[in-house]
């Protein structure tokens, strides 16, 4: 039996399920959002062949530790994470529902209006630094428009000897800005799947003007000058296959900590060492929420690092005092005003696929359907 067409899924998709797309599931049941990557049994048939997604159950991991991270050192306005897990070949991300319109269906003017609160976001984004790159579990995915055209993968970065990376959105279109279309204000912005540090030219401000965030016919296009940067401090392991997958990377710790449900192991333990799978030591703190893969605020100086060695023998979050912002003034990870040194913590297509369905601007929002992480609707597939 061949792979199932977009079509023959959508046609079975069981209650509650909104949409199916050649990457992604979407659910929405009350005011609880759900996305999660397709399982190889689920990977389609497009233009007589398989399309299989690259990346896709990292992204979806790195989305949920790049939510709990920004809730936990921010006040960016981002949906609640109920949960975050890997199971069956999919990982799984649980949040609320967020009500709102995407920034790119309002008029000129009130986006205008709208945009000069996403800029503070922002700014408040790029006093996040560290030297080592990706997102807050040890994942470098670059954004789309530098992940379809860079050479090879898994992407193993060299550390920076200083704080220069930011952190950064890099998917960030109007349409993943969601607005209270009365008041005009931001409910929440969405679609962190590429989110992570990185420098800060890979954040283009895509979002002031509608499509997707990639150059446009007659726009500069910066992905080969994004690309060399990338190749320059990038390392190639012993015996690397440049074509081969990147090996999930464990989040928060040595196996069994990551969440399922109501997590019963999250946050449990205390000054844990890192395990095999390069965790990170973690002082005391409060569990975790429900089913999420994090240790809550760190209270002893058991923030992330300590030089600890992740997949491949890479450091994996690096050593504890790297990651700083203004006025951080304790060791470990600090985002702005973050007092205690802890941490909490993709979506688009891959090469040579088109952008998810398309909206009303011929983009997808890389998300899936209207009402949520895309908000841009089916349609036709945007070349």
């Amino acid at each position: 039996m061949g792979p199932p067409t977009n079509l023959e899924l959508n046609a079975k998709r069981e209650e509650h399920c909104i949409q199916v797309t050649p990457e992604r599931k979407y659910y929405r049941y009350a005011d609880t959002w759900v996305k999660r990557s397709l399982k190889p049994s689920e990977w389609q048939k497009h233009g007589g062949y398989m399309f299989v997604p690259k990346f896709s159950t990292e992204r979806v991991l790195n989305e949920g530790a790049c939510l709990a991270f920004l809730a936990e050192h921010t006040e960016i306005p981002v949906p609640r994470i109920y949960a975050c897990f890997e199971d069956d070949g999919a990982a799984y991300l649980i949040t609320e529902f967020v009500e709102g319109t995407p920034m790119s269906q309002l008029p000129p003017e009130q986006q205008k209006h709208v945009v000069i609160e996403l800029e503070q976001h922002l700014e408040t984004l790029k006093q996040i630094t560290s030297p080592n790159w990706g997102g807050p579990t040890g994942h470098v995915l670059p954004p789309y428009r530098v992940m379809r055209r860079s050479k090879g993968h898994p992407w193993h970065m060299r550390p920076r000897d200083d704080d220069s990376l930011v952190f950064c959105h890099n998917d960030l279109s109007a349409s993943n800005v969601l607005v209270d279309p009365y008041t005009l204000k931001i409910n929440a912005i969405v679609d962190w799947e590429y989110a992570g540090f990185y420098p800060p030219e890979f954040d283009s401000p895509f979002y002031l003007r509608a499509g997707p965030p990639v150059a446009l016919q007659g726009e500069y296009d910066d992905v080969d000058e994004l690309c060399r940067i990338i190749d320059s401090e990038r390392v190639y392991l012993e015996n690397q296959q440049h074509t081969a997958p990147q090996t999930p990377v464990t989040p928060y710790g040595p196996p069994g900590a990551r969440g399922s449900g109501q997590s019963a192991n999250g946050g449990q333990q205390q000054q844990q060492q890192s395990g095999p799978n390069g965790g990170h030591t973690r002082g005391q703190g409060p569990p975790p929420q429900a089913g999420f893969a994090h240790q809550g605020n760190s209270q002893n100086g058991g923030g992330h690092g300590g030089q600890q060695q992740g997949m491949g023998g890479r450091p994996f979050l690096g050593p504890a005092g790297s990651f700083t912002a203004q006025r951080s003034i304790s060791p470990g990870l600090h985002a702005q005003r973050a007092m205690s040194p802890a941490m909490h913590g993709q979506r688009a297509v891959s090469p040579g696929v088109a952008h998810a369905y398309s909206g009303p601007n011929g983009h997808g929002g890389h998300n899936g359907p209207s009402g949520h992480n895309g908000h841009n609707g089916s349609g036709p597939y945007a070349q």
